[in-house]
């Protein structure tokens, strides 16, 4: 192991045995991480990981339990166990729950909190906290959401409910002037 940086608890420094380039700031961050390399961990339990390269987690328990490469989660609880990588998280608990979600975007507070698909999307307060593994979805606004196992499908708008595959839906969730296409 070499040229990493260690501030906090001790025992972070004696569990890398393999790793370079790693910078852990708070107490248990990277607290498994045993042979990754260029990872960033900031904040308490944050960046658990034990082999993952090339990740940043900056937050409460970001990243506590995860496991994959290119991975960023920032906020408290962020990523907190997701396993699959070429993630953004941004917000808490944004993709808090993930499993092996991979190569999806998640920026607002709890913003795919469940999701277990790939290549979901989604911006907003709540956005796409019903999908789960669904893939290929996009959420945009406050609490839109595509169903949890759909395919392809896209809801704009204020709490706008895409329940269809590979349909459109862009309105306003709480009155009826929704358009599907």
């Amino acid at each position: 192991a070499q040229k990493n940086t260690f501030v906090g608890q001790m025992e972070n420094a004696l569990a890398l045995t393999g790793g370079h380039s790693n910078t852990l700031f708070g107490y248990s961050a990277g607290e498994d991480l045993a042979n990754g390399d260029r990872n960033t961990s900031v904040g308490c339990e944050s960046g658990g990981m034990t082999n993952g390269g090339d990740v940043v987690y900056v937050g409460y328990r970001a990243g506590q339990a995860s496991t994959a490469s290119n991975n960023v989660g920032i906020g408290s609880n962020a990523m907190l166990a997701c396993t699959g990588a070429d993630n953004v998280a941004i917000g808490k608990a944004a993709l808090t729950t993930a499993g092996a979600a991979g190569k999806c975007v998640a920026l607002g507070t709890e913003s795919l909190t469940a999701a277990t698909g790939v290549q979901n999307c989604g911006l907003g307060f709540e956005s796409g906290k019903s999908v789960t593994d669904g893939t290929g979805n996009l959420c945009i606004g406050y609490q839109s959401n595509t169903g949890a196992s759909q395919v392809k499908s896209i809801a704009i708008g204020y709490q706008v409910a895409a329940s269809v595959n590979q349909k459109c839906y862009i309105g306003d969730g709480s009155s009826q002037t929704t358009i599907v296409f």
